[in-house]
Formats: C-alpha cells, sequence, structure tokens
C-alpha cells in the first residue's frame, strides 16, 4: 500500500493528501522532469512498478528527492534504472498483467521493448513468465502515450 507520485499539475500533493488518507495507502510523492525541464505529468511516463521489480528513470526525479524515492522503493522491489532516452522511448509505460495459471507479464510498446537492453530483459524475465509487445508507433506519435495508457488495471 505505497503509491508513488510525481508531482504536476495533474497530480497536487493536497489531492494525494486527500486520496491517502482514503485509501490507506502511504504516498511517496516527487517533482520529475522531462528533458525539456517540465514537469513530468504521469508517473507512468518514467516507472512503472511490477511484482517484486520496478523500473525508473532516476535521472528524471529531482535531486533532492531521488535518494528518498529511490531507497523507499529498494525496500520492496528490485530496480532496473531506465536511461532518459529509455523512458523517451515509453520504457516506464509498461504494466504487469496476470495470465493463465496466474502467469504474470509485462506488456509494452515495441519501441520500448527494444529500448531495454539484453540485460534489463534478462533481470525482468527473473520475475515474470514473459515481456508482451505490440507495435503502438502510432499512439505514440500522435497520442503521446502507450501501452500502460490503453488497459485498465482492476484490482
Amino acid at each position: 500500500k505505497i503509491a508513488y507520485a510525481a508531482l504536476s499539475p495533474r497530480t497536487t500533493k493536497k489531492a494525494l493528501e486527500k486520496w491517502a488518507a482514503l485509501s490507506g495507502y502511504e504516498v511517496v510523492a516527487f517533482n520529475a522532469f522531462g528533458p525539456d525541464g517540465t514537469a513530468i505529468y504521469h508517473t507512468n511516463v518514467m516507472m512503472f512498478i511490477g511484482t517484486g521489480y520496478a523500473g525508473i528513470c532516476l535521472d528524471a526525479i529531482a535531486e533532492e528527492d531521488r535518494l528518498r524515492v529511490c531507497q523507499k522503493l529498494e525496500e520492496t522491489h528490485a530496480l532496473t534504472v531506465l536511461s532518459t532516452e529509455q523512458m523517451n522511448h515509453f520504457c516506464g509505460n509498461a504494466l504487469e498483467v496476470v495470465g493463465t495459471e496466474e502467469k504474470r507479464y509485462l506488456v509494452m510498446s515495441t519501441a520500448a521493448y527494444n529500448a531495454f537492453t539484453k540485460e534489463q530483459k534478462e533481470k525482468l524475465l527473473e520475475y515474470i513468465e514473459g515481456i508482451i509487445h505490440a507495435d503502438l508507433s502510432v499512439i505514440e506519435h500522435h497520442g503521446g502515450g502507450s501501452a500502460r495508457c490503453m488497459l485498465l488495471e482492476v484490482f
């Protein structure tokens, strides 16, 4: 019950505090910026969290928040550090799904898949059954989102 959130006009401290009080979640809020210096508007642009693992672009997180976020996340997850270039190829916009027989998969775009290194994919495969990817270039180019934006999580 820990929520990580990049602060932006869409994600404010006040709203997070209210949501945390209602949900019982601990919130780890931080400032994060894209290469152009603007606030990252959705946390899933720069990070994903799966069962026991997470991918995060530490370079996007403000220096004063980076260590705190990294330490908190490492308490519960093995980290795959994403570069800014990987973030720009939608590597943070991945989502773990559960298939038949409770097997876990990581869903992402082909652009993201191709941006991950072989070593990163091998590390991720220690936690999941496989990686599912599809060409979402039209959506990524024209819509600005990627795989995670197209999926709904049901708990």
